[in-house]
């Protein structure tokens, strides 16, 4: 260790030489590529990788720190290269760091302005584009196995629409609100008062599981010519315009978060994850950028290990994982919070280099630490500091043994919160890391996924369930609205099942309750002129031309004249008329 006495300029002009001589480093990452056997129905790639904050410094050797308040005092990394001042070398600003200037308004974008209703929400995300490439691909799956197996009714394999598929995921958005998606789907069919009369309203048991069995994401004539470069050929359209429909629907707020997100999945697959630090332990892992205020999902990627040779084998190191999702944010000094599996000296260069700000924890094995900061002999609650000129290295000392290491390049300087007596550093990395890991309960909280061993059903099932966060987000900025997601992912639900409900509400083979249900879709409201609201007495709307039954008594919420028969009428005694007045 070094110890001299040195102006602040001249601490200035080191710290900045070894800036520019660190920044040819080659970064130590760990390489988490899959190791797939072609032909093997399914393989679980074990993913062991910590992302506590907290390391052990055992086994590191102990070094005395002798710090003065005057002078400066210098930390050398292991690397015998990267050096760390004990005091900031930038000189106190006045104004805020430019930085740290925001220069865009958070929300929806002007292509999301016109959300007045959950369902115009949603479809901004999942589409009326990508619905009917669903219902072209589906259609073309339900012809094959019709020419394949002879079913005994037609309509038992006739082809689906735009309007049953929408039925389909608004089926599923209520099956999730009410916590049913691992339900059998005989228990939600019963008609026995134990099931649900929306489903038996909206499909047949038979038509919901046949849906569910052929729904297709792509075309299977040319799936084996596209498998050669891509392990998602399956459903990498519907991706596609999923994951374009997220970035441009919406602008993040300053601060972001990059984590992973596992949708669990035991099937025939050859990239499931096994992360024990998860609740689902085994699944399909995504890379998500999330927002850290809203836990908008605005960018993502789906891991599927080491891809085939073509456009789409990209590196899955850390550090390439996050030049990717953050490449729509590059040059907004936005902030991106990550874990320790991400965060590098050499990412946090390449961040300032494209405008963008990050704080992280540090893994205790990275060569440019200094040994002081990974000692075991501070007192428990010290922090420790390094400064370069961009950067902040801190040590918190959290246990006997254990550190925290966090590595900022939005702070200049130290500083400890008045309230809590913590640095802030380490506050504001606990207020913006649960990003990701908030949406990740949120999907799972009412998840449309259904016990499936089709591992493209699965991502599907996810997009659905990040869609219906992010539309949301949308509604919620557009419409001041206060509702809890529950009820907004039910009205969300009703929503989609109106027009397919219109139909089934024609056919007069239903059973009776179900008839019942459906009686308000059966005839639309309509619009009552001036000369017809003048009238008081006219046929009952409903009996039509068949029977002449003239009425005084309208309907509440149409205004149209209806007779009793087709009316609803509530009986209150005397007593509870009398109270109700006073």
């Amino acid at each position: 260790m070094a110890k001299q006495n040195y102006s602040e300029e001249e601490i200035r002009l080191i710290l900045e030489q070894s800036d520019d001589e660190g920044q040819g480093q080659v970064q130590e990452t760990q390489d988490i590529d899959g190791s797939d056997v072609e032909g093997e129905l399914e393989a679980v790639e074990v993913n062991e990788y910590d992302s506590g904050s907290e390391v052990s410094v055992e086994d590191v050797d102990t070094m005395e720190v002798d710090d003065t308040e005057n002078d400066f005092v210098f930390f050398i990394g292991k690397d015998g290269e990267t050096i760390w001042s004990s005091k900031s070398p930038v000189q106190k600003r006045s104004r805020v760091p430019a930085k740290n200037i925001i220069k865009f308004t958070p929300g929806p974008t002007r292509i999301c302005k016109d959300t007045r209703r959950p369902i115009d929400a949603f479809l901004k995300f999942i589409n009326l584009d990508l619905i009917d490439i669903i219902v072209e691909c589906t259609n073309t799956f339900i012809a094959t196995k019709r020419a394949q197996v002879k079913y005994s009714r037609d309509r038992d394999c006739k082809d689906t629409s735009r309007d049953e598929i929408m039925a389909v995921f608004g089926i599923l958005f209520l099956i999730g609100v009410k916590h049913g998606n691992r339900a059998n789907c005989k228990e939600l069919w019963k008609d026995d008062g134990t099931g649900m009369l929306i489903t038996r309203a909206t499909f047949s048991y038979k038509r919901f599981l046949f849906l569910l069995r052929t729904i297709r994401f792509d075309d299977l004539s040319t799936r084996a010519k596209r498998e050669k470069t891509d392990k998602l050929a399956a459903i990498r359209c519907v991706y596609k315009i999923f994951l374009d429909n997220c970035r441009n629907n919406y602008s993040l707020s300053e601060f972001t978060t990059i984590d992973e997100m596992l949708f669990a999945f035991r099937g025939r697959c050859g990239f499931v994850q096994y992360m024990p630090q998860k609740p689902a332990k085994y699944g399909l892992k995504f890379y998500g950028l999330c927002d850290s205020k809203t836990f908008y999902t605005s960018n993502f990627e789906v891991y599927c290990g080491k891809q085939r040779p073509g456009p789409y084998d990209v590196s899955n190191k850390p550090y390439d994982i996050v030049q990717r999702l953050s490449q729509n944010i590059q040059h907004s000094n936005r902030n991106i919070t990550m874990d320790n599996y991400y965060t590098s000296i050499p990412l946090a260069d390449n961040l300032i280099k494209n405008g963008l700000t990050m704080i992280g924890t540090l893994k205790a094995n990275k060569r440019e630490i200094p040994p002081q900061f990974v000692t075991k002999s501070r007192e428990i609650g010290s922090c420790l500091y390094g400064f370069q000129y961009d950067k902040i290295l801190a040590s918190i000392q959290t246990k006997r043994k254990k550190c925290v290491l966090l590595l900022s390049t939005m702070h200049d300087c130290e500083g400890i919160d008045e309230k809590t007596g913590k640095p802030v550093i380490n506050i504001n990395y606990n207020a913006t890391k649960g990003g990701v890991d908030t949406v990740d309960k949120m999907c799972a909280a009412y998840s449309t996924a259904r016990q499936t061993r089709r591992w493209p059903l699965r991502i599907f099932f996810s997009f659905l369930d990040l869609a219906g966060i992010n539309s949301q987000v949308v509604f919620y900025h557009n419409n001041l609205s206060t509702k809890r997601r529950r009820e907004f992912l039910s009205d969300l639900g009703f929503e989609l099942l109106e027009t397919h409900l219109k139909i089934r509400a024609q056919i007069n083979t239903l059973p009776k309750d179900i008839k019942i249900f459906l009686d308000k879709y059966h005839h639309q409201p309509q619009t009552i002129s001036a000369t017809e609201t003048d009238k008081k007495s006219g046929p009952c709307h409903i009996c039509g031309g068949k029977k002449c039954n003239r009425t005084t008594v309208r309907c509440c919420n149409c205004e149209q004249f209806v007779c009793k028969k087709h009316s609803r009428h509530v009986a209150t005694c005397d007593n509870c008329t009398l109270i109700s007045f006073s």
